[in-house]
């Protein structure tokens, strides 16, 4: 057979397999059970409004369904439109793919009641191929209200239906009718006593969904001093004293008092008769798709109706209505609609499609990387479907298995794999968005990829049924399912997070750290005092000598002003050094005494004191003061407290914290230390050929080699969640149920408890007791804190708990101790509560990682002796 012909034959049996999954498909949606669902945007409106009324069908995405409302009276009905809201979803369980495609379409009717009351919808029905659908509808409650002719309040819209990223604009008008001559120029409102209007939407606040208006900026543009013109009152908005909610000061400085709005205002005729017209307008943005009422709107005031015989305004209490508007923000029109369109809307969409390599071999996974950029509504972006893609020289996985959102767009990732060698193109991939400038649909297309395929391993086939140039990378990329845990990326995961041996080493050893870095920090803040005497009592003597070489070149002008200052500079001198208040003012007569009680002898002192004596009377005998006595006298003076400074007792400086210091630096030294080897990680090639084999496993044998495969990675020192979860399933498959509860055990310690795991494993504890329906051992339930968690997040709650305790002992620094017979302050109890909290998740936690972590070393220790083999060839083999 040519590789002409077998490239053709498999592609004829794929086109038959597919037109197979296509009739399975196509059965179960037409059989779906037909069912409604109503709903209203308001279940309470006055006369004269109108609400929307919502009937989804589940079952089926037909346009032009009768829908049925027998029940209905006393109120008008009319369809503003359809939506579609057909989804289809992508389910993974235990390694199996099922994709499930959900048909319904939402009717939106306008309901206008006629009369005041209760309003029952009452039954809504519905047939369709075959098939009779029946809800009940809601009760409605409609408040009558009397229309007058002299005032008009309304919402008005720009428009009822929008895209999302249109703007639209809504206003607010009171339309007062306008008083009778010769008063048609005077405005129908009081000025001191404004009407009070309660509307929802002209409160500050956030609506989900869309780009509001700076309403804050316009209702402080609109605040008049009260009385000044006739004006609103709008919701709750009063000042709260000095500055009020808008900071302008205008309300009492003793109650609130509510801020007055003057609305823009002109005169218009409606309906043949004059009006004061008060108008608002504001400016939204859609941003998502759904439904947003505004309003209603009340007033409830008085307005001025004429002028009584003395021209005083007559007041008539007035309470009106005006009715709600609803925005439907919707997708773009069904019709024109491309296959490709991805629901977005915008402008300037630009689509880059790249491949992580362009040479490959055949079956190897390639990651397709999709950027989806441009002025476009994110909300509603979904990620292309590339089902629409030819598929004879690759298979694709239609769903992106990773997406990312952008500053501007959205980035997705798929996996795709060559299925023939040679030098291949990967197709341009259409995207269509509705352009909110032209108006229509647009479509760009990628521009096409260059793979080069190499082939792979030959593999002879049996019979005429395989083309002979089929690959083994060829024929599991076909057979292959898209399990958990079967991506490379899964068992290559990234390490982010991983709690490796310098990272633990870093987090144990920096909070004990921080602790005597505060410590020392405290001891060095509490002998700031005498750290700065300190610093006084070694200065002491150069500043003396400073002083004496100043006095010493005053001599020349001022002899008894030096004889002064030099003895000043000596009394100085003595209270710096001795710290002692008392000698600032000390006199020849009690030097001796003083230095003599800090261990200076008299025999060295005398000559000193009898200078200082000399030049302390001078200044009271300035004809004695000559330049040349004072010169030496000052010089001598110099002399003598050198010589008393090297008799006096050195003081000792302070030396807070030592040895707190010398263990904080050793800590710090250690905190970079050298980094360990890293857990290996399952090698890439073999980890791909593993998953490989398991994919195109079909008999106990076949699975059993793919164990083997993931074995070889256990022994080589892989040992992460999802190499034992797919080397637990693979032998539960092949038979050998005590091994796969071996490896599913370990895989549960890895991962945590994810449903995959749980069911793998109690499949096989139902295997090896030989009880199908055995649960899981009673520990899961009663220590769930310990199997429900990864082995991974353990070891981080563990160090989260150390954290807490060093951070409450650290915190309990800065805290004062309680006074005896006082109350604990809040704020040490609360780092007792800190640490207390801390020593608990490190004890309870860190017993949990510690027991896994030995149980990891048993079984790693053990886990060569393992032999995998089916439980049949188990006992053959152990029976002599």
């Amino acid at each position: 057979m040519t590789n002409h012909q077998a490239v053709w034959r498999a592609g004829a049996w794929r086109a038959a397999l597919a037109a197979c999954l296509g009739l399975l498909l196509a059965t179960p949606l037409h059989a779906a059970q037909l069912s409604l669902s109503i709903r209203v945007n308001r279940t309470r409106v006055y006369l004269g409004e109108s609400v929307q009324l919502q009937v989804r069908v589940d079952g089926t995405n037909e346009r032009n369904l009768d829908i049925r409302f027998p029940s209905l009276q006393n109120a008008e009905l009319e369809l503003l439109g359809s939506q579609d809201n057909s989804s289809r979803s992508i389910q993974i369980i235990n390694g199996q793919i099922s994709r499930r495609v959900t048909r319904a379409r939402t009717y939106v009717y306008q309901l206008t009641p006629r009369a005041a009351g209760r309003l029952a919808v009452g039954s809504v029905e519905l047939e369709w191929n075959g098939q009779h659908a029946v809800s009940g509808g809601p009760v409605i409650d409609v408040v009558g209200l009397e229309q007058r002719p002299d005032i008009q309040v309304a919402i008005e819209a720009t428009r009822q239906t929008v895209l999302v990223d249109e703007p639209f604009s809504l206003s607010l008008c009171v339309r007062v009718a306008a008083l009778p001559a010769p008063n048609e120029s005077v405005e129908p409102l009081h000025p001191r006593r404004p009407p009070h209007l309660q509307a929802d939407f002209l409160q500050i606040e956030e609506i989900a969904g869309l780009q509001l208006p700076d309403l804050k900026a316009l209702l402080e543009g609109m605040i008049i001093q009260g009385g000044d013109a006739p004006a609103f009152r709008i919701n709750s908005y009063q000042s709260e004293g000095f500055g009020g909610f808008f900071n302008l000061g205008f309300g009492s400085p003793f109650e609130p008092q509510p801020f007055h709005f003057r609305f823009p205002v002109k005169r218009s005729e409606h309906n043949g008769a004059m009006f004061w017209e008060y108008r608002i307008t504001l400016d939204y943005t859609a941003r998502n798709e759904g439904d947003y009422t505004f309003g209603p709107v009340t007033f409830k005031g008085e307005i001025i109706t004429g002028a009584d015989e003395r021209r005083q305004a007559v007041l008539e209490e007035v309470f009106t209505v005006g009715s709600a508007v609803t925005i439907r923000v919707v997708p773009p029109p069904e019709a024109g609609r491309p296959d490709a369109f991805i629901g977005t809307v915008g402008r300037g969409l630009q689509a880059r499609a790249a491949l992580d390599t362009s040479v490959c071999k055949v079956g190897d996974p390639l990651i397709l990387t999709l950027e989806i950029t441009g002025a476009l509504s994110l909300s509603n972006l979904r990620p292309p479907l590339l089902d629409l893609l030819p598929t004879e020289d690759f298979r694709i996985y239609a769903e992106p298995h990773e997406s990312e959102t952008l500053a501007s767009g959205k980035r997705f990732r798929y996996r795709i794999r060559p299925l023939r060698p040679g030098t291949l193109e990967f197709p341009a991939i259409p995207i269509a968005y509705f352009n909110t400038d032209q108006m229509e649909y647009v479509t760009v297309h990628t521009l096409p990829l260059p793979v080069q395929a190499h082939a792979t391993t030959e593999i002879a086939a049996d019979d005429n049924r395989e083309p002979r140039h089929a690959t083994q990378a060829l024929t599991a990329a076909a057979k292959r399912p898209d399990g958990i845990f079967a991506a490379p990326a899964a068992g290559l995961a990234a390490r982010g997070l991983a709690p490796t041996v310098p990272r633990v080493l870093r987090t144990l050893l920096a909070p004990p750290a921080v602790f005597l870095l505060a410590l020392l920090l405290r001891a060095l803040w509490r002998r700031r005092h005498a750290w700065r005497l300190h610093r006084r009592r070694r200065g002491a003597l150069a500043r003396a000598r400073r002083d004496l070489r100043r006095a010493k070149r005053l001599t020349a002008t001022d002899p008894a002003g030096a004889a002064g200052a030099g003895s000043q500079a000596v009394r100085t001198y003595f209270a710096e050094r001795l710290l002692e208040s008392a000698a600032s003012s000390v006199t020849a007569a009690d030097l001796p005494g003083l230095l003599h009680r800090h261990g200076v002898p008299r025999e060295t002192t005398g000559p000193f004191v009898e200078v200082f004596a000399e030049l302390e009377q001078l200044p009271f005998r300035p004809h004695a003061a000559t330049t040349e006595r004072v010169h030496e006298g000052l010089r001598r003076l110099e002399t003598g407290l050198t010589t008393i400074d090297r008799r006096l007792t050195r003081p000792v400086a302070p030396r807070p914290g030592g040895s707190a210091a010398g263990v904080a630096i050793l800590l710090l030294f250690l905190l970079p230390a050298a980094a360990l080897a890293r857990t290996p990680l399952p090698d890439a090639f073999t980890w791909e050929r593993a998953n490989q084999a398991m994919a195109g496993a079909q008999d106990a044998e076949s699975y059993l080699a793919a164990a083997r495969i993931y074995n070889d990675l256990v022994l080589a020192g892989g040992a992460t969640g999802p190499l034992f979860h797919n080397l637990g399933t693979a032998l539960l498959l092949a038979g050998d149920a005590r091994n796969a509860e071996a490896a599913l055990l370990r895989a549960e310690r890895h991962l945590g408890a994810v449903p995959e795991v749980r069911t793998n494993l109690r499949l096989a504890i139902g295997a090896r007791t030989g009880q199908p329906d055995a649960p899981l051992p009673p520990s899961r339930v009663l220590l769930a804190w310990h199997y429900q968690l990864p082995l991974h997040l353990r070891i981080w709650l563990t160090l989260a708990g150390w954290c807490l305790f060093w951070a409450g002992l650290t915190l309990r620094l800065a805290t004062p101790p309680p006074v005896t017979h006082q109350p604990v302050p809040r704020r040490r109890t609360f780092t007792h509560l800190l640490a207390g909290l801390g020593a608990t998740l490190f004890v309870l936690y860190g017993g949990s990682s510690a027991f896994t972590l030995l149980q990891e070393q048993h079984d790693s220790r053990f886990w060569p002796e393992r032999t995998l083999a089916p439980a049949e060839g188990r006992v053959q083999e152990e029976t002599p």
